[in-house]
């Protein structure tokens, strides 16, 4: 069992909550995190990159000057890729880099992805994530109780728009609700805050897919 400090609004401690690993999956999968890190980075690339080739470019087809008798190499077209401002030869043209992502994938990198951050002591608990007043200068005053200078990511049970107002303007922060979180947000952030409630939920969700699985297996 791993023991999570519980924090008031204040930074002062105000309980503990036990973690058992075997809910996030028992152990960190390296290879399965890397894999569908590497897959969410490539499904935000656009694929819009385009050259010219020779028949794009807005060159003259004619030729330069006479196939013998110059004394110069032969040569073509101002288009030619041989020429400086010419087309472009095996250039990239837009494509998709959009990677398959299955669903038991995603959820077994996201525990492994909270497995880390547990065993880092990067999951910061709160008694509950109201914020008084609700503007930036409450938000100001919760990060610097709970010492997080270097960003952070917020977790919310549901949609809380006092809440994303609240954070939107601090630098380095994100704010997500529990259903849509991922192994990336979660790994490109250093640490997550969250509530205790939220936090048993999100286990337990993780726990029950993972039970259904080996069930199905």
């Amino acid at each position: 069992m791993i023991d999570l400090q519980v924090r008031d609004r204040g930074g002062k401690e105000a309980g503990t909550v036990h973690c058992d690993p075997a809910d996030l999956g028992g152990r960190v999968r390296r290879a399965l995190l890397r894999q569908i890190l590497i897959g969410y980075e490539a499904n935000r690339r656009a694929g819009t990159h385009k050259s010219k080739t020779r028949a794009e470019v807005n060159y003259s087809y004619n030729k330069l000057w006479s196939q013998k008798g110059t004394g110069n190499a032969r040569m073509s077209g101002r288009a030619s890729p041989l020429w400086r401002h010419g087309g472009t030869t095996f250039g990239p043209v837009p494509r998709s880099y959009r990677q398959r992502l299955p669903r038991q994938m995603r959820r077994g990198a996201l525990r492994s992805a909270l497995l880390t951050r547990v065993l880092d002591g990067k999951v910061y608990l709160l008694t509950d994530l109201a914020i008084d007043p609700a503007r930036a200068k409450g938000a100001t005053a919760l990060l610097r109780a709970l010492a997080i200078e270097r960003g952070c990511l917020v977790v919310t049970e549901k949609d809380a728009p006092e809440i994303y107002r609240a954070f939107r303007n601090q630098p380095r922060v994100a704010v997500r609700p529990a259903r849509e979180l991922n192994a990336w947000d979660v790994m490109r952030y250093p640490c997550l805050v969250m509530a205790r409630a939220c936090w048993e939920t999100l286990v337990a969700s993780l726990r029950s897919a993972g039970s259904g699985k080996e069930a199905a297996a």
